[in-house]
């Protein structure tokens, strides 16, 4: 079990100026909807038609002259209840700061505003420590002045790791064996590509990095060698974890899709012609240049040379296996 806990914070909040205060706005806004398991994704959805109700409703009430002001208009009104989505608004004036406190409700040692600032301060010091002993300033950027963009671009690769989960499109009618049969083969596979034809399978999981989890909520095969080649010098156990579950995308011919889209949530971020996958369709196999590696940092542990980067865990873990 785990509660969430919005703190007061600081801030000001609206006064009342208006005769259409059905919301206390120095107070949370709180509603609640029972939405179909299938479609929790569509939260965006769900807010915006919302907020757009209760627009309509003023619209019914009060003149253009007359509206209230846009801070009581774009409210998620009031509705209390049991429910699997929630809405939590906070209405401020200038410069605000509250926090989300996420607990368990067994923790001994619960997130309070004062260990989360610590510990963030905390956590901002270490990575800037360890990435300067993993990724040392190399000629001709290794002026001070460009830390802070190094730590911004390789803090983006972190930040795009993501878990995804659903079935996927693919169409294997053109060739089962994913052989080319006939001299009209890729004639045949354009078209059907620009027809989209394609049938569900899975449910599949895969655990990647991403260019961008909001927009391109989906493993590329191609990108991931590269991404990963960064992600090992820094924590090679979090590589070997997205690999493995890259190769568990394997079908039984030896076949991983180069687009992993996995849910309707991530195809709904997808232009449809690039939705369906094809078997006759791949892309270099640079998962392969994370096992040289691998394998290169192994040999350096074992023969004592320094190894940047993470130790691994698994190694000293495993010594007596």
């Amino acid at each position: 079990m785990f509660d969430i806990t919005m703190t007061e914070g600081k801030g000001n909040h609206p006064k009342p100026v208006h005769e259409e205060v059905d919301s206390d706005l120095s107070k949370t806004i709180y509603r609640s909807y029972n939405i179909p398991e299938d479609k929790l994704w569509l939260t965006r959805n769900l807010l915006f038609y919302t907020l757009q109700h209760k627009v309509n409703e003023l619209t019914k009430k009060y003149s253009q002259s007359d509206m209230p002001p846009p801070e009581w208009v774009f409210t998620v009104g009031v509705g209390y209840g049991p429910g699997n989505m929630h809405f939590m608004q906070r209405v401020y004036e200038g410069a605000f700061e509250f926090d989300i406190l996420y607990n368990d409700k067994s923790a001994v040692n619960r997130i309070t505003s004062e260990t989360l600032d610590a510990e963030i301060t905390k956590n901002s010091a270490d990575f800037k420590a360890k990435f300067a002993k993993v990724f040392p300033r190399q000629p001709p950027f290794d002026d001070p002045k460009y830390d802070e963009f190094a730590h911004v671009m390789f803090s983006n690769i972190l930040g795009g790791v993501g878990y995804f989960s659903g079935d996927q499109v693919v169409d294997r009618s053109k060739d089962s064996a994913y052989e080319e049969k006939g001299e009209n083969f890729w004639d045949e596979a354009s078209a059907a590509l620009k027809k989209n034809i394609g049938s569900k399978e899975g449910p599949y999981e895969l655990f990647t990095t991403t260019p961008s989890r909001p927009f391109f909520p989906r493993g590329f095969y191609w990108d991931e060698g590269f991404h990963q080649l960064l992600v090992a010098d820094w924590d090679i156990d979090l590589t070997l974890e997205m690999v493995k579950s890259w190769f568990n995308r394997m079908d039984e011919d030896g076949w991983i899709a180069r687009e992993q889209i996995l849910g309707e949530e991530a195809r709904s971020r997808v232009p449809e012609e690039f939705v369906t996958q094809f078997p006759h369709h791949a892309n270099p196999p640079t998962l392969f240049l994370l096992i040289d590696e691998y394998l290169n940092k192994l040999e350096a542990y074992h023969s004592g040379k320094t190894v940047e980067g993470e130790l691994y865990s698994h190694i000293e873990n495993n010594k007596q296996t």
